[in-house]
């Protein structure tokens, strides 16, 4: 027989949650241990090259698609789309307990779309939240026939991504501004199972369920620039506004109340220099304060975070014929959510490189771009090294 809860609190479910999180001897699995706190963990939306680069989003030499810098597509000549897909592998250890994480996701889409000399159309789409994991663990129970063992699983699948729509517009040859705005938007789904030890009870027993789902939307908007004082100097910055963050119950067997999350006002800012023909460097770092957000949840308090990153660019290589790019990079980026009472911490350093696959009178048709990044989390008793593997392909035409 399935026993099934008529009604549900994520109250409940959270701190279920929190109690087999910081069980020593729990499992833990998902696309990080840090997903676990919060809202989730953070997967910023960054191309291969950023990434190859230590980058934050903004300040990339040259021109492209970024969803936190939109005056950085000024200079695609040509309709360009991009798509990023990230492979994730990682040894994790929590309160001892050994765990290995393995994940796949396309944290980056974008299109952009000449207008005139000096214009350009944008549409993009990526990953912001990550709230994909689930927990694991044994214990006994006093039942009138004696001890059982039981098996408790908690899960959490979904997430929450960007959709942003909006243009950019070259107002000189050294300054360039953007502006998108949209939506944040996604779906979160919790579920608690206990399985009981069919050889204890003496006979089949349905396992116990009981879950809650909400759809989660809020407005969101990015307002960025570009500066070229000099022809060996790049300068940009962005800010992203994001309002209340609704997280509204599914309807159905399981009712969740609905709960509503401040976001923080993001900034971000980077420059770019060229060093020698063939050779530039950028730096970057971006700000912003989660405590409004950790107030809300009542649990895993929010503060302050830094992102800070650099890297270089050599463009003198050749691949087949065609310029292949070589990159390297480091960064350094807080979490915005505390684990077991500490706010997690990722560093990483990055290798990548790139190819230009097509080209016509000098303008990339198609291009290739990957990066590996070897870094850690950690914080408290929970930590974890990972590989991060990012492929971006980029297509251009009329």
């Amino acid at each position: 027989m399935m026993h099934r809860s008529r009604r549900t609190s994520p109250g409940l479910l959270w701190v279920a949650l929190l109690v087999a999180a910081a069980v020593p001897g729990s499992g833990l699995e998902g696309q990080s241990l840090f997903s676990v706190g919060g809202l989730g963990a953070p997967v910023e939306p960054l191309d291969a090259r950023a990434r190859g680069m230590g980058g934050v989003g903004v300040g990339l030499p040259g021109t492209g698609l970024s969803l936190r810098d939109p005056a950085y597509s000024i200079g695609l000549l040509i309709p360009t789309v991009t798509a990023t897909m990230q492979m994730v592998n990682a040894d994790g250890d929590r309160n001892g307990t050994d765990v290995g994480l393995d994940a796949t996701r396309f944290p980056h889409v974008g299109l952009a779309y000449p207008v005139g000399e000096r214009g350009m159309v944008l549409l993009q789409y990526g990953s912001f939240l990550d709230q994909r994991w689930s927990v694991e663990r044994r214990q006994n129970l006093d039942f009138a026939g004696g001890p059982v063992q039981v098996t408790d699983s908690f899960r959490s699948d979904g997430g929450v991504a960007s959709l942003l729509m909006g243009g950019a517009y070259g107002v000189s040859e050294w300054l360039s501004v953007g502006v998108t705005a949209g939506l944040h938007t996604g779906s979160i789904r919790r579920t608690f199972i206990r399985e009981f030890n069919q050889d204890q009870v003496g006979g089949q027993v349905d396992p116990f369920v009981t879950s809650a789902g909400w759809d989660v939307s809020g407005p969101v908007a990015v307002v960025g620039a570009r500066f070229d004082p000099l022809d060996l100097l790049q300068i940009s910055a962005s800010v992203t506004w994001s309002g209340t963050l609704d997280a509204r119950g599914e309807e159905g067997d399981q009712v969740a109340e609905d709960r509503e999350f401040s976001l923080p006002l993001e900034v971000r800012a980077g420059l770019s220099t060229v060093l020698t023909p063939a050779l530039s460097a950028t730096v970057g770092l971006s700000w912003a304060d989660w405590s409004d957000t950790g107030e809300d949840l009542n649990a895993g308090v929010g503060g302050q975070t830094l992102s800070v990153g650099g890297g270089v660019e050599w463009t003198g290589g050749r691949l087949f014929g065609r310029t292949a790019p070589l990159r390297l990079g480091f960064r350094r980026a807080d979490f915005p959510f505390e684990v077991d009472g500490d706010l997690p911490v990722e560093t990483g350093f990055s290798v990548g490189g790139g190819l230009v696959l097509a080209q016509v009178e000098g303008i990339p048709l198609a291009a290739m771009d990957l990066s590996v990044e070897r870094g850690n989390r950690s914080a408290a008793s929970t930590s974890e090294d990972f590989w991060r593997t990012t492929l971006t392909l980029r297509l251009s035409g009329r």
